[in-house]
């Protein structure tokens, strides 16, 4: 048992609630339930899939002054739909 999420007090969690993975949203285990939950730089997947909506709360994004330059940068993802999938 995690004892923050016993705890009266509102969690808030930086970048992204102990035990969530940050690339899938899954949990392997015991998970802190956040209040609030504030991200940097860039969104992680696991923020917006799996469990993440039942830990995260309310989500915060700030990406520290480094917007205009992320534009600029060449993306290593890229998102998929169903369509673009081999059948």
């Amino acid at each position: 048992m995690i004892a923050a999420n016993q705890h009266p007090a509102p969690v808030f969690a930086l970048d992204i609630p102990s035990g969530l993975d940050a690339d899938t949203g899954a949990t392997s285990g015991e998970v802190i339930r956040a209040a609030h939950t504030s991200t940097f730089i860039a969104l992680k997947p696991g923020l917006l899939t799996g469990k993440a909506r039942s830990v995260i709360n309310r989500l915060h994004y700030d990406d520290l002054g480094l917007g205009e330059w992320l534009k600029r940068e060449t993306l290593l993802l890229a998102r998929l739909s169903a369509a673009q999938l081999p059948r």
